[in-house]
């Protein structure tokens, strides 16, 4: 049988004011001997009382790793350039990651991680204290569930991280659950709508005879392609009948490819054709620009064009934030009128670059006047008892 070794020594040492005080040396997770760790107690009696509290709660060796503030942790995390963490998930998957993704979850961590956490030491953090954070964003009402969301699944990817990596014992954000959120519906205009949005008249008396925003509007309307899509397209990638979709435009990163990773042909209808026409001939670099294509329109500026035109034709801001009115609801008009048209989920989904059935599903909004068949029928049923 194995001689049975004692888990410490001990022995006293005292202190210049005569003190005498109980040190111990325990062993390591390697079975080395570690140097000589004070209790403090200065009394027998004291001392096999702490050893034995130690012993309980199973810290006999002391946690002498780093234990700094989550801010100080932290202090790299999301800058691109710098960010360990960004590195190994480039290195394992170069599209994994994207410059404004990192540019969003740095802003989520010094806006609401650092103010609730960042004086903290990252090993003292408890899954009861991020509940209680959580709890109290949410009892507080100043942000949404989906912004409050964003920041605790950043928080959880950080102690996750910690945890894998051993910097943490546990990971202790891993048992929080999400908000549950109430998605905003996208709301979409009616033909009528669009029609008097985008005819040729609407170029001036809408759209103040601004070419670029006119048309990018009506491409989009008639395309379903994203406004990074959009922002991409060079005079190169216009065709009479088509355009390629090949790039998305982010400000951070510029071109890269588009979110599903694949390029496509989008067909267009003549009269599209003709307005692309007509601003490719400005520029050989991006068509929807206001410096000879150097770069392209600013997000907000598209934004701001498109309310102002639609408060043009009656659609007031009010109006437009109960209906959930935004740039991207031409991509929810284009799939519903595809699909009311009877033109085939393959098809549609070729066109808009959705990858599955339920993003179709999703994008469509039927409302009344697409069901103005069915309300026919139902007349004529009442016409034929009579």
């Amino acid at each position: 049988m194995p001689r049975y070794r004692q888990p410490y020594t001990y022995y006293t040492r005292t202190t210049k004011k005569g003190v005498k005080v109980f040190y111990y040396q325990t062993y390591d997770t390697n079975g080395n001997r570690t140097g000589p760790i004070s209790t403090g107690c200065s009394t027998k009696a004291r001392f096999m009382d702490h050893m034995n509290q130690l012993i309980r709660d199973g810290k006999l060796l002391p946690d002498r790793s780093p234990n700094p503030t989550f801010a100080d942790y932290t202090a790299t995390w999301w800058l691109w350039d710098a960010c360990p963490y960004i590195s190994r998930q480039l290195a394992r998957n170069p599209r994994s990651l994207t410059p404004e993704y990192a540019q969003s979850r740095r802003s989520e961590l010094v806006q609401h991680l650092h103010p609730a956490f960042g004086s903290v030491k990252i090993k003292a953090i408890t899954t009861r204290m991020i509940e209680e954070w959580l709890m109290q964003m949410k009892a507080v009402g100043k942000k949404s569930d989906a912004t409050i969301n964003h920041a605790l699944k950043n928080l959880k990817k950080i102690l996750s991280e910690a945890a894998r990596l051993g910097d943490i014992p546990v990971d202790v954000g891993k048992p929080v659950p999400l908000l549950h959120e109430e998605h905003a519906r996208r709301g979409i205009l009616t033909l009528q709508e669009v029609r008097r949005l985008l005819n040729d008249e609407a170029l001036e008396t809408i759209w103040d005879g601004h070419l670029v925003h006119f048309t990018l509007n009506l491409t989009a309307a008639a395309t379903g392609m994203r406004q990074s899509e959009l922002l991409a397209l060079t005079a190169q990638e216009v065709h009479t009948t088509h355009v390629e979709v090949n790039h998305a435009y982010r400000p951070t990163s510029r071109l890269k490819g588009t979110k599903t990773s694949r390029t496509r042909i989008v067909p267009i209808p003549s009269r599209v054709s003709a307005y692309l026409t007509q601003l490719a001939g400005t520029t050989n670099q991006f068509l929807f620009s206001l410096d000879a294509g150097v770069t392209p329109i600013a997000s907000r500026t598209v934004t701001r064009a498109l309310y102002r035109a639609l408060g043009r034709i009656g659609i007031d801001e009010l109006e437009r934030k109960e209906r959930g009115i935004v740039f991207h609801s031409w991509r929810h008009f284009f799939n519903t009128y595809c699909r009311g048209n009877n033109i085939s989920d393959a098809k549609v989904q070729a066109i808009t670059g959705h990858m599955t059935q339920r993003m179709t599903d999703q994008y469509t909004q039927f409302d009344l006047e697409h069901y103005q068949d069915i309300a026919a029928s139902q007349e004529r049923l009442w016409e034929e008892q009579e």
